[in-house]
């Protein structure tokens, strides 16, 4: 189980990376007055970095949340048969 979680954490730390790496270059174009088809490039990158991120992270919470309720609803069972 400990693998599961550190890959699904894994994917998550990739995808903020980069997710931040997009914003800096952004940020970097921006700064050095790039083409603007370069920073139209830049922008959709980091906006699409962003959207990632957010749905990545969303689906970790959601799988550990799943996980968890599972877990409670074993237990409650277990705690029932037991009496």
């Amino acid at each position: 189980m400990k693998q599961r979680l550190k890959g699904r954490y894994g994917i998550l730390a990739a995808v903020a990376a980069f997710c931040i790496a997009s914003w800096i270059a952004l940020g970097i174009g921006l700064g050095l007055g790039v083409d603007t088809s370069w920073r139209l490039a830049f922008a959709i990158a980091a906006a699409l970095g962003s959207e990632a991120l957010m749905w990545t992270s969303a689906a970790v919470l959601g799988i550990g949340l799943f996980e968890m309720l599972g877990r409670m609803r074993r237990r409650a069972r277990d705690a029932g048969q037991s009496r």
